[in-house]
């Protein structure tokens, strides 16, 4: 897979079109903001904003060898090396005489979607830090998904 490598900065930030009390979580990628509200995933993508809810929004995350052509960052774990221009079976090409190894390092892949059509994936070099992230994520979905039901359940109860 081919990965057009951005930076992506997380911050605690609120939108500018947003008074609140509370700061949340962002991720900035590329062009897009994902601010984690209390409520809701508030995407900026340019002067337009989107949002989705805790209960659509699906995470997936998971190791990723990453082929490193910059500077390794000092938290990444560099797992094998291969070359700059490789010839069929994996080898060193000698037809190139810049051909240097490079190092594939152990990345964590987190991917955002939803059916609304958000759809990023971010790459960090520190792994173990998507799955707690992810499980906040599905306990905010599920608090929401509760709190829905007890307000369904109170309109039941007062028309009866």
């Amino acid at each position: 897979m081919l990965v057009d490598k951005k930076p992506t900065t997380l911050t605690s930030s609120l939108p500018k079109v947003v008074r609140s009390n509370v700061t949340p979580p962002s991720i900035h990628v590329g062009r897009q903001v994902l601010f984690f509200m209390p409520d809701l995933v508030l995407v900026k993508d340019g002067n337009r904003y989107g949002a989705v809810g805790y209960a659509d929004l699906q995470t997936q995350f998971a190791p990723s060898n990453f082929i490193e052509t910059g500077k390794v960052p000092s938290d990444a774990e560099i797992v094998s090396y291969t070359w700059a221009h490789p010839n069929k079976n994996g080898g060193h090409d000698k037809r190139f005489k810049d051909n240097r190894q490079i190092p594939v390092c152990r990345y964590e892949a987190l991917r955002f979607s939803s059916p609304s059509g958000l759809n990023e994936l971010v790459e960090f070099s520190k792994t173990n830090v998507s799955q707690p992230f992810c499980q906040a994520l599905s306990a905010l979905a599920q608090l929401h998904r509760s709190s829905d039901r007890q307000f369904i359940t109170l309109n039941a109860h007062t028309r009866e």
